[in-house]
């Protein structure tokens, strides 16, 4: 049987223009809101500008800070607001909600 392993000489590079993105937005994005995200790619995009993959690292780490930043927000319960009134905007049928109370039912006549 052939063994995979992976070779300790051909180790990936680590990506440190997504390292150092996500810890701008993330801390940038908490103290000074979200202009950080374009700021933060602009830092990293001339910091290691003769990295082949540097737009993809900077993207990358834009999201992941983002990420946490989100999920940082969301251990405070303000998530849940913004998603109930961000679904009060743009209501679902009651056919593709699955609330059955708001399905037509059959009229039962009383004597």
């Amino acid at each position: 049987m052939t063994s995979y392993r992976r070779s300790r000489t051909k180790r990936r590079e680590l990506p440190l223009g997504a390292v150092v993105c996500g810890a701008i937005v993330a801390v940038g994005g908490w103290l000074l809101g979200w202009w950080i995200v374009p700021l933060a790619a602009l830092i990293v995009g001339v910091v290691w500008w003769d990295r082949p993959r540097v737009a993809m690292e900077a993207m990358w780490g834009g999201v992941g800070g983002w990420i946490m930043l989100l999920l940082i927000d969301s251990m405070h319960g303000r998530t849940w607001a913004l998603a109930r009134a961000a679904a009060g905007l743009a209501p679902l049928g009651p056919a593709l909600s699955g609330d059955s109370s708001l399905r037509r039912r059959p009229r039962v006549e009383h004597r």
